[in-house]
């Protein structure tokens, strides 16, 4: 069953049955200005994470074959997350720059061990170009529907919309 289908250029679609959630977002820069916020730390750092979080953990070989280890950290003073850092490693198997990212993103330890209990997404970002702007469309797909429905319990839909949120404050600021 598919959920949440829109016209709206910013739009979730969750997909049960394909075990999938895609985003899509139109965002105000040139397709290669997008693409080049997904390329390093530097830039991953200005918006990557939900409302408020801070990526103090970042290292990056953005290449394929190359991985990406990360540490989210949830804001100060929240009592569900205080100093908890989440990390995830993505593992890059397809960059075409400026068209596409396909990554396989592990939940990990800090250092960069994926957790073998947890879900693993397997994440395929496209980047449209409209001139002076940029559709982008993110598809996650999961292994399993428990993997699917689990992920989603945990918030990830409202944390990737504030994350493409912030992407667009950095790329309109």
């Amino acid at each position: 069953m598919t959920t949440n289908r829109s016209a709206d250029p910013n739009s979730v679609i969750l997909d049960r049955e394909t075990r999938s959630v895609t985003f899509q977002r139109v965002f105000a820069a040139p397709r290669p200005t997008v693409f080049a916020a997904w390329s390093s730390c530097e830039q991953l750092a200005r918006w990557w994470g939900p409302t408020d979080w801070s990526l103090p953990v970042c290292r990056q070989e953005f290449r394929p074959g190359g991985s990406w280890l990360y540490g989210m950290q949830g804001p100060a003073g929240d009592p569900r997350w205080g100093d908890v850092v989440s990390y995830g490693l993505g593992v890059y198997e397809t960059i075409e720059e400026p068209e596409r990212i396909t990554y396989r993103d592990h939940f990990a330890d800090a250092d960069g061990n994926p957790l073998p209990d947890m879900p693993v997404m397997t994440i395929d970002v496209r980047f449209e170009d409209l001139g002076d702007a940029t559709r982008l469309i993110s598809t996650t797909t999961f292994a399993s529907v428990e993997d699917f429905d689990r992920t989603a319990e945990m918030g990830m839909v409202e944390g990737m919309q504030q994350t493409f949120d912030r992407l667009d404050h950095v790329l309109t600021a």
